[in-house]
């Protein structure tokens, strides 16, 4: 039995098609292929194909974009609540049967797909509610969450409509047994970098590097970003209520909290 069966574990690629910022994002192509279908290549390198899901919106406006990878690699496909991405997650997890989850999200064409089984393994031994990465560039991590605990807190969330924002749910040591697995750094601020596909500037930048180096190679991507992309500041805390999001728990609001700090 492999891996990801025997501890039931699901690899979910979190992707909308209408996307706000970037028109289209999920089907635009670098050399013939779409950033979704990258991804998802790039995730069969590891991960077994009956473990891998494509998770993705009821009022979706091109199901039959993610219906054709579906049959093009034999994998998966669910399409459940669009804002209510917590339900959406669940709702999928349970009828597949697993009990874990890699949340790899639709932007993020060059996750590290070997980073995959070693922050299973972490999250597995400590028994963590939630595991996640931040010495890789951003674009290129993934967490790890527990179906109990995607459970535990649901009917206590402020705003459901804003699970979409589901690590700042999590990174909650008050509420949940948490764990940060690090990574190899080829220079001190690598983690300041983002290869995360949000704007046409992003695309630009990651079709100049396909065409140049020819391959995802983690190294030559991380140094190329460097010459071409400014650091981004490392945000230590976070307001728990924005213009875009409220990531309060109930009791969160009773005792009248307004910041969480992220470790």
């Amino acid at each position: 039995m492999n891996y990801f069966n025997k501890h039931k574990i699901g690899v979910l690629v979190i992707s909308r098609f209408n996307s706000r910022r970037l028109k289209n994002k999920a089907s635009l192509r670098i050399n013939k292929t779409s950033l979704t279908e990258i991804l998802i290549k790039k995730l069969l390198k590891v991960v077994v194909k009956t473990n891998l899901v494509i998770c993705s919106s009821k009022t979706n406006n091109n199901k039959k974009f993610y219906r054709s990878l579906g049959n093009k690699y034999k994998i998966k496909v669910f399409f459940g609540p669009e804002l209510n991405v917590l339900k959406r997650i669940i709702l999928c997890l349970e009828k597949f049967n697993f009990k874990y989850f890699v949340r790899v999200t639709g932007d993020n064409p060059l996750t590290d797909e070997n980073s995959i089984i070693p922050m299973c393994k972490t999250h597995l031994n400590y028994k963590c509610d939630y595991t996640y990465n931040e010495s890789l560039p951003r674009g290129m991590r993934v967490e790890i969450f527990s179906l109990t605990a995607l459970k535990k807190n649901y009917k206590k969330v402020v705003d459901l409509n804003s699970t979409e924002y589901l690590s700042y749910f999590f990174k909650r040591k008050d509420l949940y047994k948490i764990k940060r697995k690090n990574f190899r750094k080829y220079f001190k601020q690598q983690n300041l970098l983002s290869i995360s596909i949000d704007t046409k500037k992003d695309f630009s930048i990651l079709k100049k590097f396909l065409k140049k180096k020819g391959s995802f190679e983690k190294k030559n991507l991380i140094y190329y970003l460097k010459k071409v992309k400014k650091l981004k500041d490392d945000v230590k805390a976070i307001n728990f209520v924005s213009d875009k999001y409220d990531v309060r728990y109930i009791s969160d609001k009773n005792n009248n909290r307004k910041h969480l700090i992220l470790s």
